[in-house]
């Protein structure tokens, strides 16, 4: 008999239940705030990342191994609206 036919037909008749466990949070925002010392418009990229703050049981992770785990969320490019005075 072969194996994988007999785990096949036990599948075929069990009735499977997966929970998929996620992040729900409320709705955030972020604000960004720019200095620059460029005459006119420039064009910038803005990139946000995501990253624990802590371990799994509760130490603070050192900022030289959180980079390993940063995760990033948006990515986008604006142009700034300079004051020239």
């Amino acid at each position: 008999m072969n194996p994988e036919l007999s785990l096949n037909s036990f599948f075929n008749q069990c009735v499977l239940q997966v929970q998929v466990d996620r992040v729900n949070h409320d709705a955030f925002s972020y604000n960004f705030g720019v200095l620059s010392s460029a005459n006119g418009n420039v064009q910038a990229t803005f990139r946000v990342f995501l990253a624990p703050k802590k371990d799994e049981n509760g130490q603070p992770i050192p900022l030289a191994e959180q980079r390993r785990l940063f995760i990033e969320m948006d990515k986008f490019v604006e142009t700034s609206k300079t004051k020239v005075f």
